[in-house]
Formats: structure tokens, C-alpha cells, sequence
């Protein structure tokens, strides 16, 4: 299983139209496009996919185009949760449903959950998806850290396989992956951290910034594999350049004017992501020209 998920899986954006709707066509045609670029999957309806500013049944048509683009040419892992729990279990039935790879969850919104509560909750889902099911550490967003001793009991659960891993400790990474061992998953989800995290023990990576410059981050994961440090090395510098001067809270608007500039149109951001104004729309587009990162 776990080749299933080594390589490199944009995180990928809600195409939007031009009333803030689902389009399901837009987004069929990214999934195929990152596909058809080298990607070996997608993360549906996560962060950078606005998952959680979106309705049960807009997370359902989402997640139902997507498979429908890809079918069984890449992994998908749908992101299911939720602030609501309840709605969180209807959508793993739904991922299951419809033949996601694996699901994935926060741990959870607002309230913190202690580690017998997290058990409870990640053995719920992995009962209803009956399928791999990540669990998700970004305690940047969720304000929860798992330590070695909750992912422990976590990964003693029937189909929990693994976790995503947004967070620049890759001392507790790499100590997670010691102790669960090899064939546990671990997908990292910084993109500017996506090189050291392979060094240090991931399977895959998860990004935002996959959607729009997948062939880097591509190259950069590929050179690791072949021991190619100084191209890894290189990748993720240019990589960095961009991130570097792009970080913030308008990170998906710039990746769905990056993909404009590609020819998909995925809309703007809902509220309250922000949205850059026109004189930094033109400077970013610039910026990919001057790389050649689009025509």
C-alpha cells in the first residue's frame, strides 16, 4: 500500500464560479490536468480546497467529480472533516461510497480534544470508511500537537494508516516514523519543507503550491529518490523563491490565478480568504512569467 502513495499530491483547490458555486466541470478539469502532469494523487476538499467553508453536499460534489476525472488513474484521499462531527461520519460513508482511496480528518474544530477523545473519534471514522484514514497534525490550524504516545494508540486502530504532517518539527516526524515503522504513512504537507521532509521519513507530500508548479516539487521528490541531493536541493529552492515571497493568508487566490493564467478557470476564494489586489495579481503573474512557470 504504501507505494500507492509515494510521490506528490497537490492539495487541490474548489473550482468556484463566477456566483461562488461548485463548478464541477472546472474542477474535473484540473484533477485531470494534475493527473496528466505527473501527479501520483490529489487531497480533496482540505485547507488549500476550502473544505471546511463549504456545505456537506458542495464537499460531496466536489469529491464526486474528482473521482469522476481521475477514476482509478491516481490516489484520491478526501478530506472529510468537519467541525461537526456527525457531519464528519456522513462524509467518510460518502468517500466510501463513491471509491476514494482514503479519507483523512482534523482532529476536530474549536474544542480540544484530550487523546481517549481523539481515539473514539478516529476509530468511528475508520469503522464507517472502512479504508485507509490519515490522521491530520497541523496544530497551526487545529491548535492540537499529536505526540509519539496518541499516535501510538491511534495507530493501533484498525485502517488508521498514517497521518498528514503539516508542521516544521521534523524531529517529531521522523520520531513518528521510528517508531510506527516503515509501512505506516506519513505525508508531508509543508511545501517549503518538502525535500527535508523526505530526507527525514515521509512517504508522499501533500501541497498547495502542487497545484500550480507540480513538475518542481515533481523533479525536486524524484531526486531524492535517485540521491540527487543538489537537484533536490535546487528544486526546492525555486520552489522557495516563490513561497518565500508569496506567504499568507492569500495563498489560494494566488494559486487559482496561477491556474487562470494555465487556461482553468477555478474562480476566487471565498469569504474570508482574502483576495490580492490588481497591482499584486500583476506582479505574481510576472513573477511565474519571468520563471517560466506559464507563457
Amino acid at each position: 500500500m504504501t507505494e500507492q502513495y509515494r510521490g506528490v499530491f497537490p492539495a487541490v483547490v474548489t473550482a468556484f464560479d463566477a456566483h461562488g458555486d461548485i463548478n464541477p466541470d472546472a474542477q474535473k478539469q484540473l484533477s485531470r490536468w494534475l493527473i496528466d502532469r505527473g501527479c501520483k494523487g490529489l487531497f480533496v476538499c482540505g485547507g488549500t480546497g476550502e473544505g471546511v467553508l463549504m456545505s456537506e453536499d458542495e464537499r460531496r460534489i466536489v469529491l464526486e467529480a474528482t473521482v469522476e476525472a481521475v477514476g482509478h488513474d491516481a490516489t484520491i484521499i478526501a478530506h472529510i472533516g468537519a467541525v461537526s462531527p456527525r457531519v464528519t461520519y456522513r462524509l467518510a460513508e460518502h468517500a466510501a461510497e463513491v471509491g476514494a482511496d482514503a479519507i483523512a480528518a482534523i482532529p476536530g474544530a474549536y474544542f480540544t480534544p484530550n487523546a481517549d477523545g481523539l481515539v473514539e473519534h478516529y476509530r468511528r471514522l475508520a469503522e464507517i470508511a472502512q479504508r485507509p484514514t490519515l490522521l491530520y497534525h497541523i496544530p497551526s490550524r487545529t491548535g492540537v500537537s499529536l505526540d509519539l504516545q496518541t499516535v501510538a494508540r491511534l495507530a493501533a486502530i484498525p485502517h488508521v494508516a498514517g497521518l498528514k504532517f503539516t508542521d516544521y518539527n521534523l524531529f517529531l516526524m521522523q520520531c513518528m516514523r521510528r517508531q510506527q515503522g516503515e509501512d505506516f504513512l506519513i505525508m508531508s504537507g509543508s511545501d517549503e519543507m518538502m525535500v527535508p521532509s523526505r530526507l527525514m521519513g515521509s512517504t508522499g507530500t501533500i501541497g498547495s503550491w502542487y497545484n500550480i508548479i507540480p513538475h518542481v516539487f515533481i523533479d525536486a521528490f524524484g531526486s531524492v529518490d535517485r540521491g540527487d541531493w543538489d537537484r533536490a536541493a535546487e528544486c526546492q529552492g525555486h520552489a522557495n523563491d516563490i513561497i518565500c515571497r508569496n506567504m499568507g493568508a492569500q495563498l489560494v487566490d494566488l494559486c487559482k490565478i496561477g491556474l487562470y493564467e494555465l487556461g482553468i478557470d477555478v474562480g476566487r476564494p471565498r469569504m474570508p480568504l482574502p483576495r490580492v489586489d490588481d497591482e499584486a495579481r500583476r506582479a505574481f503573474i510576472q513573477e511565474l512569467r519571468s520563471g517560466d512557470y506559464i507563457g
